[in-house]
């Protein structure tokens, strides 16, 4: 992570970099809490130190999935709201890639036998407005393509294990 940060541009904006882990933390604390919008679940101890049934590390990882994709997609595309949905798809097919690894390795747990729609649903409307809320296109991060590639060989070779 710390890799990450120190090889970007300097954002415009800061909230660039803070307000993806803000939201991803918040949504994560009423889900976990409600059921709402992804559905019950709870998060194992995997994860580390928790606040409110939800462990702090997961509104980095919001931050860190979003920002690498947006940074990926938008070397060809101009348009902010383009480049939000593909992340909103990129983030619903990442999320369809980690679920059954991350039940596996106690990260997280459904309360039903399978993952709900309503969890691949709000991972892309949320995923696509918090892209949008927090796009810009001022800091660029050459770590973003490698992060990408190396969580998705990550979770597809544990993927074919379990």
């Amino acid at each position: 992570m710390a890799v990450y940060l120190v090889s970007t541009e300097t954002p415009k904006n800061k909230l660039t970099y803070i307000l993806p882990v803000v939201l991803g933390f918040a949504i994560e604390v009423v889900g976990t809490n409600t059921g709402w919008p992804f559905g019950e679940y709870t998060y194992g101890s995997a994860l580390g130190l928790s606040i409110a049934n939800t462990p702090l590390m997961i509104g980095v990882l919001w931050w860190l999935l979003i920002r690498s994709m947006y940074d990926v997609l938008s070397v060809k595309i101009s348009s902010v709201w383009t480049k939000s949905l593909l992340v909103g798809v990129a983030m619903t097919a990442m999320d369809v890639l980690i679920e059954p690894v991350a039940i596996e390795l106690n990260f997280w747990s459904w309360e039903g036998e399978s993952v709900p729609m309503s969890n691949y649903i709000a991972w892309f409307v949320l995923s696509t407005l918090f892209t949008r809320i927090t796009a810009s296109g001022h800091a660029k991060n050459p770590m973003s393509l490698w992060v990408l590639m190396v969580l998705n060989v990550f979770f597809t070779i544990l993927g074919l294990r379990y």
